[in-house]
């Protein structure tokens, strides 16, 4: 039986169903990037608007770290590596808060704010909760996962030509693995919502009950973290339609070995 355009229906269905995963996918990578740009802007704009909090990033933060029972978490700059990998972040394998090194020493908004959201992340990694567990493990395969997938799928198309006569069966074995690192980062993504999420919200509370920020600055790093999750609700949505768009070519590909049997 064939449909209108005079081919197979399964062939068809794959055909409609691939270029509505990639017409949401276009959307969704659209909406990520404005929320970037908004989220630069803003990052921009009050990196240099001076806190009335008095103090640096750092200092305000080891302040937050020391009387929460965190002496032994560090605050350093971000090397050159960490920066372009990570940014801003807190590593619980070193216990050590890194900040850029223009907001190391800085008493902007922008700075004070993500300072304290990391002792925020800081504080979750001591009560050991178990998403901030979940997200500190898959963190790395998050990171660097995907960028493996390019490579490992190159990896077994040559090894289809080479020694499986171009059967299909490597170069489906090498979409599969892509795909577990995708699936990865998608869990990632998700985790890393609830968990910064938190982070921003014990940010918050330490300023208002410290009362180091007016109204008028915490209506900014307000302002400054609902844009950051909004961002890492984009990067969630983007990364889940990933996983389907390579979880169809897992199948494509799938199909098309079964296919040549």
């Amino acid at each position: 039986m064939k449909d209108l355009l005079g081919l197979p229906s399964l062939l068809f269905a794959l055909v409609v169903v691939g270029i509505v995963i990639g017409a949401i996918m276009l959307a969704a990578t659209l909406a990520a990037t404005i929320t970037k740009w908004i989220l630069f802007f803003k990052y921009q704009k009050y990196k240099n608007t001076q806190s009335s909090s008095g103090m640096t990033a750092s200092q305000l933060a080891r302040a937050f770290l020391d009387s929460n029972g965190l002496e032994d978490v560090k605050i350093e700059k971000a090397g050159f590596f960490r920066a372009f990998f990570y940014g801003n972040h807190y590593s619980f394998r070193k216990k050590t808060i890194y900040l850029r090194k223009n907001l190391v020493d800085s008493n902007s908004i922008t700075a004070v704010g993500i300072a304290l959201q990391k002792v925020g992340l800081a504080l979750q990694h001591k009560e050991g909760g178990a998403q901030f567990k979940a997200k500190a493990t898959l963190g790395q395969l998050a990171v660097f996962g995907p960028l493996l997938f390019v490579p490992i799928a190159v990896i077994g198309v040559i090894i289809d030509a080479f020694i499986f006569n171009m059967s299909g069966v490597a170069s489906l074995v090498g979409c599969i693995i892509g795909f577990v690192f995708y699936l990865l980062a998608t869990i990632f993504a998700f985790l890393n919502v609830k968990v910064e999420k938190r982070a921003n919200s014990q940010a918050l509370y330490m300023l208002e009950n410290g009362n180091f920020f007016n109204e008028q600055d915490m209506e900014s790093v307000r302002s400054l973290f609902k844009t950051y999750i909004a961002s890492y609700i984009a990067d969630t949505i983007l990364a889940f339609m990933k996983l389907l768009y390579y979880f169809f070519k897992v199948f494509l590909k799938a199909f098309s070995v079964v296919k040549k049997k």
